[in-house]
């Protein structure tokens, strides 16, 4: 998603595109580089995590890079929507990498302690995917 896309959408909206893109793709996005295999923001497959979908992905650096939304932060490769909702952002991104369902119930209270409705379908199909997601 281009920055200007993403600076016109409330965290609302941004929370609820990526969530429904991760339940459309059926699960994490992990990326392999010299046989080592680690969570991705996208990877070659053009599979993202819940916050690679709100990343250019045509920036290869964004894509690739190893780290949580604090370490995007603080390399200042995040852009400025990521940066003013780092802890909405920080959620979301947990809810994504987490893979159990109880775990994934807690951060859905999470999300909605930090202002996000998440009533509407996709987050609920994601905590019932639990474990039962495909992996790359």
């Amino acid at each position: 998603m281009k920055e200007e896309t993403l600076n016109e959408m409330t965290v609302q909206e941004a929370c609820d595109y990526a969530v429904a893109k991760i339940v459309e793709q059926c699960g994490r996005c992990t990326r392999s580089d010299n046989n080592e295999i680690s969570c991705a923001y996208g990877n070659q497959k053009g599979r993202h995590c819940a916050v690679g979908w709100l990343l250019d992905e045509d920036n290869a650096e964004l894509m690739g890079f190893k780290g949580n939304v604090d370490g995007l932060i603080s390399k200042g490769l995040a852009p400025k929507f990521i940066s003013n909702n780092r802890y909405v952002l920080r959620t979301l991104q947990q809810f994504h990498d987490t893979r159990g369902c109880p775990a994934r119930g807690e951060l859905l209270i999470g999300l909605n302690d930090l202002g996000v409705d998440t009533s509407a379908p996709q987050y609920k199909d994601w905590v019932d995917m639990g474990d039962l997601y495909v992996r790359d």
